[in-house]
């Protein structure tokens, strides 16, 4: 593989991007607290949540790192750097693909590692980012020429493409609604899974699908019995998902197997994230469409475009939330910008007949429209994405949960019960004894158990627990301090939620902008 060291200084931007303002809060939401909790427990030997989101593998990850440091935004920071290794991993891909030289490989790092929702998720503490460096390692073995799903003969791609989706599942069991996809496109695409030899050796290839889907399984789940944990939490834990979960996951659900916000992602694309995207896919269709690419172009073209599709056409049906199409951001923003570059790369020269022009200057038409156009692109993403980014993510950093632990310092015996957040307690001692309620009814039971303080956290709002909305005016004489919360406020936060609240996207954003018009979200009560 050729030298790519050229790629640090984007990716060091963008890895910036993701970092930038990151000590200024604890953990930004419910999975992230949780998350730091399970690992911290770990690291103390309490292994009973190895399994928890059938995840073992990213705690069993962020368990060494713990070793070596206790710090959250130090697990942040290494959470961030996994993401910026899948967007080298994409970036190398993608110009290997579509033959970029290295000005144009260094634009589209920065266009993919400056959208909103990637830069999102590289600052929580959750599966996702883990879910996406792994996932580009299976994306390049997918792309690579001549790549056929039940060829797992030595040294082929396939090989190495079932270990990565073995590994993903270890990480974020979802990644089984990709497996359809990646069969339909490959099919689509490829006569690959029909030839003779395959045919004939078909049974033999599942069989070792098998055993390497297998494997990591069975190292995790022997690993669980050494530590401790019991050798059914595993298997249990996988019934759960696939079958149990729908069921009781979310006290408060609202929320069907498919849900027909059909235009949710559409809407959250046009809000959110680049204009430059859709004009880029535009901009793709019709290029592709007009003029033919060389055969291997052309395949992997057509196979990153059906991946995509096929993924937006799947999640458009179910319960939705941005995350659902973080692992095809890349695709798109991939796509787009190579829209971008088609543009660019003689076109806008012949439209504008430039060509003799630049030879009258002794430049190359091709280097110079790239240079240009790599111009540009610096210039819009680092004032056009920069501002989506301070808009929607980097203005709600700022927490005052802190101030509910400075406040309970001065105080004796304290017992806490908290409305659903749990974000409190990143800052709170672990000697606290502290209770998340489900139910408005549940405080005058752990009332007599000694509770002593309640959290009306307004975090209730975003998932709908409506139990809670009397709390305020009924406590409000034994409230003894009132704050605003702006990581509440967060727009994306309550698009995140839309999975389990049944909000479309609509929705999500009228009640975001229902809590802003209130001053305080924070209440804590003295009973």
């Amino acid at each position: 593989m050729k030298n790519y060291w050229y790629l640090l200084p984007s990716l060091l931007v963008c890895y910036g991007l993701a970092v930038y303002k990151i000590t200024n809060t604890g953990l930004p939401e419910y999975d992230s607290v949780r998350n730091f909790f399970i690992v911290q427990a770990m690291t103390e030997g309490d292994f009973s949540e190895f399994y928890h989101h059938g995840s073992p593998t990213f705690y069993l990850f962020f368990w060494v790192v713990a070793n070596f440091s206790n710090n959250a935004h130090v697990w942040l920071a290494v959470n961030a750097g996994l993401q910026t290794f899948a967007l080298a991993v994409f970036a190398i891909r993608f110009a290997n693909i579509f033959q970029y030289n290295r000005w144009w490989q260094m634009a589209w790092v920065l266009f993919v590692g400056s959208g909103t929702y990637w830069v999102y998720c590289t600052r929580s503490f959750a599966i996702e980012s883990l879910t996406m460096a792994v996932f580009a390692c299976l994306f390049w073995f997918y792309t690579q020429p001549h790549f056929a799903l039940l060829n797992l003969q030595s040294k082929q791609p396939a090989r190495y493409f079932w270990l990565c989706f073995a590994l993903l599942l270890t990480i974020n069991y979802k990644i089984l609604l990709f497996l359809p996809v990646f069969i339909v496109a490959q099919t689509l695409v490829c006569e690959n899974l029909t030839t003779k030899h395959l045919v004939n050796n078909r049974l033999k290839s599942i069989l070792q699908i098998l055993i390497l889907l297998a494997l990591p399984f069975t190292v995790l789940w022997l690993l669980g019995i050494i530590l401790g944990v019991s050798w059914k939490t595993y298997p249990a834990t996988w019934y759960f998902l696939l079958f149990a979960k729908n069921s009781n996951s979310n006290v408060w659900r609202e929320v069907s197997t498919f849900s027909w916000d059909i235009d949710f992602y559409l809407q959250y694309l046009l809000y959110f994230e680049s204009p430059f995207l859709l004009l880029g896919l535009l901009l793709f269709l019709a290029f592709y469409w007009i003029e033919p690419k060389p055969k291997l172009k052309q395949l992997a073209a057509i196979k990153i475009l059906l991946i995509t599709v096929l993924t937006l056409a799947g999640m458009s049906v179910l319960p939705k939330a941005p995350r659902g199409i973080l692992l095809i951001l890349p695709l798109l923003y991939g796509l787009a910008f190579e829209g971008v570059f088609q543009l660019f790369n003689f076109k806008l020269a012949k439209f504008l007949k430039l060509s003799k022009f630049f030879e009258k200057l002794r430049l190359s038409t091709s280097a110079t429209i790239a240079n240009v156009t790599t111009f540009l692109l610096f210039f819009f993403l680092f004032f056009s994405q920069y501002q989506n980014l301070q808009t929607h993510i980097y203005q709600d950093t700022t927490t005052n949960y802190n101030q509910i632990s400075n406040a309970l310092a001065a105080e004796k015996d304290v017992k806490l019960l908290t409305t659903v957040g749990i974000n409190a307690k990143f800052f709170l001692p672990n000697s606290l004894s502290f209770k998340t309620l489900h139910f408005a009814h549940e405080i005058d039971s752990f009332r007599k158990q000694g509770y002593t303080h309640l959290l009306i956290d307004d975090y209730y709002k975003v998932v709908k627990a409506t139990s809670f909305d009397s709390l305020a005016a009924k406590y409000e004489k034994q409230t003894i301090l009132a704050l605003p919360e702006k990581t509440l406020l967060d727009p994306m936060l309550h698009l995140e939620h839309c999975e389990f609240t049944g909000h479309t996207f609509q929705e999500a954003l009228l009640n975001q902008q229902k809590m802003e018009k209130e001053k305080v979200q924070l209440k804590l009560v003295r009973f």
